[in-house]
This record gives structure tokens, C-alpha cells and sequence, in this order.
């Protein structure tokens, strides 16, 4: 009776470790929520940016078939212009939501480390426990026990620990697995996000090349309709 009643503590023990660390939301849970909505709306933005600039492409497109003009040339720098302003908007949203993606990734990683953690104590119990019951013989089981179905109560209790070591061994391995993933997919972000920085600076100094041939540009049209205006004149005085 002594050895069914200890068992039977041992799995209450072996139960309240395996379930009430993952019960409920967790803040951690609540923080990487909040971050999943961030994250999908960032990328919301980002998309639609990119659909504005598709835009603009093809309208630079459709004006660089057209003749030759000065006033094409113009328009076609002022669409380059607000297009590459679009680049730099969604170059920066795409660095924001690589930031939010890595905090997500540093609060999973912190969460899975957490969950191994636990699940190496929970099968540290079921090993005491398992330890504990095979270092008796069957026959010192029986003898312990008062009843026959006391001992085959032991017996399946011992059989649930070995199961639950099953599980818990099983746990361990997918959490280090994840674990792995989880530190690529932030390795991964860090170095999308360094490129993506470079990237904006070389956006950056590519828009003020872009409205310094704007400005020669316009100083051009200018001077060109003052020398039409001037030689329309001459001819009319002639």
C-alpha cells in the first residue's frame, strides 16, 4: 500500500510540473501577439508601397518610349524622384520590421530556453521516480503491496513514468530543434537588416544625384524658352 501511495505522488508531482508552466497565456505570450499584429502590419505598408512604385516604374516606362523633349526629360526625372522617395519609405519599414521580427525572435528564444529548462526538471523527476521504483524487484513489489490489484497499480505506474519519460525526452528534442531555427531566423534578420541599411544610403545619395539633374534640367527648359522667346522676338522685329 506504502509503494502505491508513494507512486501515486510521484506522478501527481511528475503531472503539476508537466502541466501548470505552460498553462494559460503567458506575458511573454502576450508581447510576441502583439508583436505578430505589428510585424503584419508593417508588411501591409511595405506592400502597398511597392505597389505605388510598380506604378511609377511603368508610367517611366510609357514616358521613355515617348519622343524625346525637354519637358519629357523632366517628367520623367520627377517620377524617378517620387518613385525612389517610395524606395526609401519601404526600405525603412522593412528595417522596422526586421526589428520587430528580432525582438520576436529574442522573446522566443528566451521562451524556448525557459521550456527546456522546465522540461530538464520534469524529467529529472520522472528519472528519480523511475530510479526509485526499478531498484526494487517484482517480487518486492508484491510483497509490498497488500493487494494484487495494489501491485498492478504499481506496475502501471510504473509503465505511465516510462511513457511520460517518452514524451518529455520527445519535448526536449523538438524545443532544441526549435531553439536552432529560432537563432538562425534572428542571425538571418540581423544581416537582412545591415543590407537593407546600406541599401538605404545608397537610395538616399541616388535621390539627390536624381534632383540635381532635375535642377540642370529645369535651368536647361529655362534658359532654352528664354532664347526661344528672344529670337521669336528678333524675328518679329525684323
Amino acid at each position: 500500500m506504502r509503494t502505491t501511495l508513494g507512486l501515486s505522488i510521484c506522478m501527481l508531482a511528475v503531472m503539476l510540473v508537466a502541466f501548470f508552466p505552460f498553462a494559460g497565456y503567458t506575458q511573454s505570450d502576450v508581447t510576441i501577439l502583439d508583436l505578430n499584429q505589428q510585424i503584419k502590419d508593417r508588411k501591409n505598408k511595405v506592400d502597398s508601397l511597392r505597389s505605388r512604385i510598380k506604378a511609377y516604374e511603368a508610367n517611366i516606362q510609357a514616358r521613355q518610349r515617348e519622343k524625346v523633349t525637354l519637358e519629357n526629360q523632366i517628367g520623367i526625372i520627377e517620377d524617378k524622384l517620387e518613385q525612389k522617395k517610395l524606395d526609401i519609405e519601404a526600405t525603412a519599414d522593412e528595417i522596422e520590421q526586421l526589428t520587430l521580427e528580432i525582438r520576436q525572435a529574442d522573446l522566443q528564444i528566451t521562451e524556448t530556453q525557459e521550456r527546456i529548462t522546465l522540461e530538464k526538471s520534469r524529467m529529472a523527476t520522472l528519472l528519480r521516480s523511475l530510479y526509485s521504483e526499478h531498484d526494487r524487484s517484482m517480487v518486492e513489489i508484491l510483497l509490498l503491496n497488500d493487494r494484487l490489484s495494489d501491485f498492478f497499480d504499481t506496475i502501471h505506474g510504473i509503465e505511465q513514468l516510462n511513457e511520460s519519460l517518452k514524451d518529455s525526452l520527445a519535448t526536449f528534442s523538438e524545443l532544441k530543434n526549435r531553439l536552432e531555427v529560432q537563432r538562425s531566423s534572428l542571425h538571418i534578420n540581423k544581416d537582412r537588416q545591415e543590407k537593407l541599411r546600406t541599401q538605404l544610403l545608397a537610395q538616399k545619395e541616388g535621390m539627390e544625384e536624381d534632383q540635381s539633374t532635375k535642377q540642370s534640367l529645369v535651368v536647361q527648359a529655362v534658359l532654352s524658352a528664354e532664347k526661344y522667346e528672344r529670337l521669336l522676338k528678333e524675328a518679329r522685329t525684323e
